[in-house]
């Protein structure tokens, strides 16, 4: 290298020159070790010449469209959560706690609810389900799909029949007037005729189906009742059931049978039937019968 090649390295440069070429003559420059110069200096005036500008930026098109897609998306999610709040059918729930009542559903199948009963479904009762507590009287209409009744963990089924429903704490029963039901638990499926009383141990997981011999199983819901040589303390139950009052001393008279029949009668009228025939007394006081006498002829 020599002192021209500086001078002509150091003139302005051609239209059209590359930077490629800049940088190679450059380098050539700096291995030359007769010349002496400074680096840095150098250095700038070759970048300087590179004319190197930074390349624009482009959008990122992908993350763009990912972001959209996701914000749809959540806006949809959004909407279709709205509509299904909207479009939720209601629960109809109603409870008893006094007085006995028929009750009649959405598909024309009534229900007879006792005291301290309760039933809810679903207000446009498409698919015809209830969730039931305590004692009721069903009377189910035929329709396009069956007709369940669930207790907990049991389910009873039909397509239209009438059966009563008692449910209350360990106990399960379902009596079978009309048709035929299906009851369900978790495991097993047992079925029931009419004329049939079906029974279940909550704690055993055991179903136990047997002919009904109790003429006064519906008593509690029509008030008839028919008792033969029937013991004072099963006879005080029933009419508990019905008139909704609580017998006391009824032990001292177990032994005292009675034979009678009754078809929603006063209670007045019955006691009095039954202070006749077994010699006994009665105070009604409130929702409480006392009974007082010697007892039995």
């Amino acid at each position: 290298m020599n002192g021209s090649w500086l001078e002509k390295y150091d003139q302005p440069q051609t239209h059209g020159s590359s930077p490629k070429s800049e940088f190679d003559a450059f380098m050539e420059l700096s291995k030359d070790p007769s010349i002496v110069f400074d680096e840095n200096k150098a250095w700038d005036r070759v970048s300087s010449r590179l004319s190197i500008t930074p390349a624009k930026k482009r959008f990122n098109f992908t993350v763009i469209a990912k972001v959209a897609a996701a914000f749809v998306l959540v806006a949809l999610s959004f909407v279709v959560y709205q509509v299904s709040l909207t479009d939720k059918p209601h629960l109809v729930e109603i409870s008893v706690t006094e007085t006995p009542m028929n009750y009649t559903l959405p598909d024309g199948s009534v229900v007879y609810l006792d005291i301290n009963s309760s039933i809810s479904f679903q207000e446009d009762f498409t698919e015809r389900i209830v969730n039931f507590e305590g004692r009721g009287f069903y009377d189910v209409v035929k329709g396009g799909s069956a007709f369940t009744v669930r207790s907990n963990d049991l389910s009873v089924t039909v397509l239209g029949t009438a059966f009563s429903v008692e449910t209350y704490k360990d106990h399960f029963s379902s009596f079978v007037s009309e048709g035929l039901v299906q009851v369900s638990d978790q495991h097993t499926n047992q079925m029931v005729n009419p004329g049939e009383l079906l029974t279940y141990q909550k704690s055993t997981r055991k179903f136990a189906v047997n002919k009904n011999d109790n003429p006064n199983i519906l008593a509690w819901k029509t008030g008839k009742f028919i008792f033969k040589n029937t013991p004072f303390d099963e006879v005080t139950k029933n009419l508990e059931n019905y008139y909704k009052v609580d017998f006391s001393n009824v032990s001292q008279f177990k032994n005292c049978k009675v034979t009678a029949e009754f078809d929603q009668q006063e209670l007045s009228e019955v006691l009095a039937v039954l202070g006749e025939i077994l010699n006994i007394e009665f105070k009604i006081s409130k929702s409480e019968v006392k009974t007082l006498g010697k007892g039995c002829r």
